[in-house]
């Protein structure tokens, strides 16, 4: 048994520094004492490295949106930074202060950082619709572009295991049919997560891989000794037996939010996580995603209650 439950959240604002991102951090897990820590950065921590620039627009998650793209023409792939010396993107340094702090705080449990897949940074760099436009024009470049970000993407995991990082979550935003379809996705992105979620097998403990949304699919072939699926339960969604059996990898199934908010009986809540445990072989009690802003400790309280009285 990996862990039992986690639960996380952003913090908008205060995830745009360091050492404030690292407080609210540590805050959280004094108060729930979860099984793991989750260090929850904004969503476009990685694209903001590249020179995209996002804001804070009153999402209730607590998301930020890029405002800004970075890559405009097919000629801006070419012009992506090397991560290193003496390119040291600043928000990968807060993000590093920040995972110092909470390994060194919370030295009892590991900290899960959250990184995003060389896909989803393209895509989020240039916008899904001239991400899209610029693959069928200008595939060359835009290979390119995806190999520079999937070297970027080792040196941050390495800069994050070098800073006390036990565990990863590696974000899938776009493996949704609706979105990047399979066949497009087998062809251009799936080489480059497997040689990021193979090395990051290779430093880290365990790697749950997050499949965002809806009509999600897993493209990759091969398996990945470390490596775990965690995705949301949705009715166009594969079921976890189906899904571990594709993958050959274990799947963490969350419980949508919508679910989590809308029990408040310790009956519904038991027969609800009876259901859940009975179809997922991994006992990690968790959201599909982050926690709305407004999902009060006392919710939080309760699911941890009721999975305790589950357990017992």
């Amino acid at each position: 048994m990996y862990m039992s439950i986690s639960f996380w959240k952003h913090y908008p604002q205060l995830d745009q520094d360091g050492r404030m991102l690292a407080q609210a951090t540590i805050a959280y897990q004094q108060r729930f004492q979860f099984d793991f820590v989750k260090l929850t950065p904004a969503g476009t921590w990685l694209a903001v490295c590249y020179g995209a620039v996002d804001a804070c627009q009153g999402d209730h998650l607590g998301r930020r949106t890029i405002i800004k793209p970075c890559v405009n023409n097919w000629q801006d792939w070419q012009q992506l930074p090397l991560f290193g010396h003496p390119y040291f993107p600043q928000m990968l340094t807060q993000q590093l202060i920040a995972s110092r702090m909470v390994s060194q705080a919370m030295e009892e449990v590991d900290v899960c950082a959250t990184v995003f897949s060389p896909l989803s940074q393209a895509i989020q760099i240039a916008g899904l619709d001239t991400f899209i436009k610029q693959l069928e024009k200008y595939p060359e470049e835009v290979e390119k572009g995806l190999t520079r970000i999937t070297r970027n993407t080792n040196f941050v995991l390495d800069e994050l295991a070098e800073s006390g990082i036990k565990r990863l979550f590696y974000v899938m935003q776009h493996t949704q049919e609706h979105v990047f379809p399979a066949t497009q996705y087998h062809q251009i992105a799936a080489r480059h997560d497997l040689a990021c979620l193979g090395y990051s097998a290779s430093i880290f403990k365990d790697t749950l891989v997050h499949l965002h949304g809806e009509n999600v699919y897993w493209g990759l072939s091969s398996s990945i000794r470390g490596v775990r699926i965690h995705y949301g339960i949705h009715p166009t969604n594969p079921a976890p037996v189906g899904l571990a059996q594709q993958a050959q990898l274990p799947v963490v199934a969350g419980i949508p939010v919508s679910e989590l908010t809308r029990i408040t009986s310790k009956q519904q809540a038991q027969q609800l996580l009876e259901l859940h445990f009975t179809d997922t072989a991994e006992p990690l009690l968790t959201g599909n995603c982050v926690l709305p802003l407004n999902f009060s400790d006392q919710q939080t309280d309760f699911w941890i209650q009721s999975f305790s009285q589950l357990l017992n």
